[in-house]
């Protein structure tokens, strides 16, 4: 009986020393934890960035126990080598390259970029010139964004526009209105020492040619022309009709005829005259004569005597003779008949004024019947 109680005491212990070893080996398997494992509930915020031992991080920041080490037991590379870098949250890592900056904005991270405007002007005759170039290099000193050009003519703005110019590269602006005129280009944003490029230059304005004026009134191109006729019956009994015109220029011919008492036609033909010129026809029909110039225009007519006596032998000495006639123009006509035989040579004839001055003079030889309108000349003077 006393040996049954023992074995129940006994039993009893061991049943609370189980319960009490219990849970120890639940936890660790009865070994102690390895130096080289996390703690099994990590900080998920945390961004690790080194690993030693056998321990290894999985992607949600807890430890795995069960997960190989990944580097035998060695410290993972450190970062401090790499390009700066910056946490945008709690599990992404942005890294910003400083290769990314252009040169100029090392030390100057305002700038856009590193383009640098420069202005120059020269006259083209009248005309202003001016070249907006870019003197940055070409890549860096690109123009990223436009800036503004003003166009200044004696201190009036007359034009804008915009600068965009890649590096090394140029733009023109002309002004051809003269005056004093200065164009300026703004820098880009971030360009050091707040310049302002520009350029003034004075183009001549050119000069009117002017019209020389003339010594002499001219005739009007748009006087018409103005028509008169008269007639005249020499000693040899033919009829003489002379056209003039007292008018400005006729610009085209206009047709006449002559026609005899039964309306027969005698002569016809055209005449275009300038200004004060003068036509002569010389009829040699009997009876009423008519001359028509132009439709009606001008309508003269004359009966002139036929010589019946015999003809002049020809031994007969030439007979001169002249005759006056003072058309409408106010001028003075002179005309030289021969009566006579045939001239055989000729002979010398002068016209002068009041004053005995020279006015015209010349030589003629007629043969018989022929007639010569000598000269006309000028207005209300006396001639001889």
């Amino acid at each position: 009986m006393q040996h049954n109680k023992r074995i129940y005491i006994f039993l009893f212990v061991a049943l609370i020393a189980l319960l009490a070893v219990g849970p120890i080996l639940a936890k660790g398997d009865g070994k102690p934890d390895s130096p080289g494992k996390p703690d099994t509930q990590a900080n998920s915020s945390e961004t690790h960035t080194q690993g030693n031992g056998n321990g290894s991080g999985n992607g949600n920041g807890n430890v795995n126990p069960d997960q190989p080490a990944s580097n035998g037991g060695g410290d993972q590379t450190s970062n401090q080598d790499s390009p700066t870098t910056s946490t945008t949250d709690s599990s992404t890592t942005v890294v910003t390259s400083s290769d990314s900056l252009l040169g100029c904005q090392k030390n100057n991270p305002n700038r856009l970029d590193c383009s640098s405007l420069e202005v120059t002007a020269v006259c083209d005759g009248d005309v202003a010139v001016f070249t907006i170039t870019n003197t940055g290099a070409p890549g860096d000193g690109d123009m990223r964004a436009p800036t503004q050009y003003r166009l200044i003519v004696d201190g009036v703005v007359v034009e804008t526009g915009s600068v965009q110019l890649a590096g090394g590269t140029s733009m023109q602006i002309t002004y051809s209105g003269g005056g004093t005129v200065k164009l300026e280009a703004d820098q880009q944003i971030g360009h050091p020492g707040n310049s302002l490029p520009q350029s003034t230059v004075t183009c001549s304005v050119p000069t009117a040619t002017e019209t020389p004026v003339p010594t002499d009134e001219p005739t009007p191109t748009d006087e018409p022309y103005s028509l008169a006729a008269d007639t005249l019956c020499p000693s040899d009994g033919s009829t003489l009709f002379i056209i003039s015109n007292n008018g400005g220029d006729m610009t085209e011919p206009v047709y006449y005829v002559v026609t005899d008492m039964n309306g027969a036609v005698v002569d016809d033909g055209w005449v275009q005259l300038m200004a004060g010129e003068s036509f002569s026809l010389q009829e040699w029909a009997t009876g009423m004569l008519t001359l028509d110039v132009a439709g009606g225009m001008v309508v003269v007519n004359n009966q002139c005597v036929m010589v019946t006596d015999e003809p002049t032998p020809t031994d007969e000495p030439f007979v001169l003779a002249a005759d006056t006639l003072c058309p409408g123009d106010g001028s003075t006509l002179f005309i030289i008949s021969n009566n006579g035989g045939d001239m055989t040579e000729p002979v010398y004839y002068v016209v002068t004024d009041m004053n005995g001055a020279v006015v015209d003079d010349g030589w003629v030889q007629l043969m018989t019947g022929e007639v010569l309108l000598a000269t006309r000349v000028g207005h209300r003077h006396a001639h001889t």
